[in-house]
């Protein structure tokens, strides 16, 4: 008979593989506006968060990293970030 695992022996987060994400956490994970990042961003990369929230923009780093920022703490998806970039769109 196989023996149950002791609470040691149990799975544990450092058990876990990185590369997966706790579905839990994300719950856990505080919530950011929007615009608190596009604001955040603009400040760092010293240009204007028209700049940064115009449609069309190539090679515009600031706007990819006021994107990936938003979707990872603000939890919003692709079209509310389209839905900021373009607000007379609805």
């Amino acid at each position: 008979m196989k023996k149950p695992p002791s609470a040691f022996q149990s799975s544990s987060l450092s058990d876990r593989d990185d590369q997966k994400e706790i579905p839990q956490l994300k719950k856990l994970k505080p919530r950011v506006a929007i615009e608190n990042v596009v604001q955040a961003v603009s400040e760092q990369f010293k240009c204007s968060e028209d700049l940064i929230t115009a449609k069309g923009r190539k090679k515009n780093k600031a706007r990819e990293v006021a994107i990936y920022l938003a979707r990872d703490m603000s939890g919003a998806s692709c079209k509310d970030l389209g839905l900021l970039a373009m607000p007379s769109v609805q």
